[in-house]
């Protein structure tokens, strides 16, 4: 029981809120006991003064006559009045019925200070006495004593009241605490009970915070967060494994179909030959893919971390056009490149980014018919870097136009074209790794647009 986090809680909550109680408590009580002694002292004081002015006004007989008369209105079971004389020897007291037990003497009659006091427990009764010693002159002194027990049973009810109400307390604050313990981790057994089910492979419900705390509920939308994620992937293996047994399945078939066909009689070793040379292509094919399929993977899920380098665009820019440009020229295409001289500094991988604007660049030579045009163009924007690549090609489809991105995915104007169907996949997933974004603007006939914006 004692592992439940709820349980823990409230013995936690319930010990820290016992300990303060303990502290608050003790400072009130020792709080409240000097008042009280306070409140004593104040009125022994006051009657020591009075038997002294009255000593050296009136003399000793009335003194002894005043001692009596204070000891019967305090009353002779509270209070209590004794003189000594100068040799310190008892020569008057008040009624000592009620004072059983009483010491004769004391330390502080030899004391030279005008005024002291004293606190005693004397035998046959438990309660405490406060003395005052005061010296009235001529050596005289008068010892004057007050019982506590009203005081004492004050502080006895207050701490009685106290322990009652504090073990009241106690058992409500600790019921309300799980109470409370268990409301707040209600949304941890829900995100529990969720992983349980998506452990079963139900990925089909997301959790509902019900209005708990705050870490509850980031906890909450994490978690959601998390399934909808797992859920989209899911989604993007089938689709691939689905695309990758069609797109795989045809360069295997056709491997198997040549070395078929060469089987079937004798052949030449050039027929020979001709079968090895082609199944080494469609080998360099699959392998390509597989290897492009594995960075796209590799780069989504984050296995392949950036180098964290500072590069600069205009010169990746410049090198992939310059790589280019007999390809365009040998196409007849008019190629048109508008780069800054100035730097244009990302952070990121040299060698990801040339890829990606390679394979943006590649795609719009390769669907440009010949004479058409193609523009690269790099510039800055609002803090971000834009490399935008034109061309006056076939277009996208609308009904393609959100499936470009897709792996394996060939509209029907490159169906025609050699091609995997990767590389805007790679390309996307290269450009969201550097922080960055990439948009496409296409229509039948009017040709592409394909605009990268990273981050300076």
């Amino acid at each position: 029981m004692f592992r439940i986090l709820a349980v823990r809680l409230t013995l936690l909550y319930t010990l820290l809120f016992s300990l303060l109680a303990l502290v608050v408590f003790s400072l009130i009580y020792r709080s409240l006991e000097a008042d009280l002694m306070s409140r004593i002292d104040t009125l022994l004081l006051s009657d020591g003064q009075e038997l002294a002015g009255v000593y050296r006004n009136e003399g000793l007989a009335v003194l002894f006559s005043e001692v009596h008369l204070e000891a019967a209105e305090e009353g002779t079971e509270r209070a209590f009045y004794r003189v000594y004389s100068p040799e310190r020897q008892l020569i008057e007291t008040s009624d000592l019925t009620a004072w059983d037990g009483l010491p004769i003497r004391s330390s502080l009659l030899e004391d030279p200070a005008e005024t002291r006091f004293e606190t005693i427990h004397f035998s046959g009764s438990r309660d405490r006495a406060r003395l005052l010693f005061q010296d009235i002159g001529d050596g005289y002194i008068v010892q004057i004593g007050f019982l506590l027990t009203q005081d004492e049973q004050l502080l006895a009810n207050f701490g009685k009241v106290f322990s009652e109400a504090f073990a009241l307390l106690l058992l409500s604050g600790g019921g309300i605490g799980f109470l409370m313990a268990r409301r707040a981790l209600a949304g941890i057994e829900q995100v529990r009970r969720s992983a349980d089910r998506i452990s079963r492979g139900d990925l089909s419900q997301p959790i509902f915070a019900n209005g708990g705390s705050v870490e509850i509920e980031n906890l909450v939308h994490s978690f959601n967060w998390m399934q909808e994620r797992i859920q989209t992937l899911i989604s993007e293996l089938q689709d691939v494994t689905n695309n990758v047994a069609h797109d795989l399945r045809s360069p295997v078939t056709r491997m198997r179909g040549l070395a078929e066909t060469t089987l079937t009689g004798p052949q030449t070793l050039e027929e020979y030959r001709d079968l090895t040379s082609a199944v080494i292509e469609e080998s360099d094919r699959l392998v390509g893919m597989i290897n492009t399929m594995l960075e796209i993977a590799e780069t989504d899920a984050g296995i392949r971390p950036l180098s964290g380098e500072k590069v600069d665009l205009t010169e990746i820019v410049h090198d992939v056009t310059d790589l280019y440009a007999s390809v365009a020229e040998d196409q007849d295409l008019v190629f048109h490149t508008q780069i800054p001289s100035h730097e244009l500094l990302v952070t990121g991988d040299r060698s990801r980014l040339q890829r990606a604007f390679a394979n943006l660049l590649d795609n719009a030579l390769k669907f440009t018919p010949k004479g058409g045009r193609v523009a690269v163009t790099l510039l800055q924007d609002d803090g971000q870097a834009l490399v935008v690549f034109d061309d006056n090609g076939p277009g996208i489809s609308a009904e393609s136009l959100p499936r470009v991105y897709d792996r394996f995915f060939r509209g029907e104007q490159s169906r025609t074209t050699a091609g995997s169907g990767l590389g805007l996949s790679l390309v996307k997933a290269i450009v969201q790794i550097h922080g960055g974004q990439i948009e496409v603007a296409s229509s039948p006939d009017q040709g592409s647009r394909f605009t990268v914006s990273l981050p300076l």
